[in-house]
């Protein structure tokens, strides 16, 4: 009876303590209307002089961002307006954040298509990616 308890016990334990990335957690690998791209096709972009797009908090962005990236709020100073004043319409755009579990970039990116941009990039991977890869960061610190 007790070894049987143990094993519900420790079963029930393991069950727990494991919990899989929900759906939620993970940002869409895609964005109708958007290019998804990788960290070295974000690279050629960012040699190319492409606008990158920061959407990560302002605070880490400060700590450290791709060369020459602008910084903009998703929650606040993202909107159509403030946009039209940084892009063109068909100029190309590279929108970033924390990585897949962050959403930002995702929901910039479906905006962005939404207003009529024809040239936007989803660099899912973001920030983890580029800093993995070793590339450069700035700072404004």
């Amino acid at each position: 009876m007790l070894k049987s308890l143990y094993v519900v016990l420790i079963a029930g334990l393991i069950a727990f303590s494991t919990s899989p990335v929900s759906a939620a957690d993970v940002a869409p690998e895609a964005v109708v209307g958007a290019e998804t791209i990788d960290v070295a096709k974000a690279k050629a972009l960012h040699e190319q002089e492409a606008l990158f797009v920061d959407l990560r908090m302002e605070e880490d962005f400060n700590k450290g961002h791709i060369p020459g990236a602008e910084s903009m709020n998703i929650a606040g100073a993202f909107n159509k307006d403030a946009f039209e004043l940084l892009a063109d319409q068909d100029q190309i755009v590279v929108f970033y954040c924390y990585g897949t579990g962050c959403m930002r970039s995702y929901t910039a990116s479906t905006r962005a298509v939404g207003w009529g941009y024809t040239n936007i990039k989803y660099f899912r991977t973001g920030m983890p990616a580029w800093k993995e890869a070793g590339h450069s960061i700035e700072s404004q610190m």
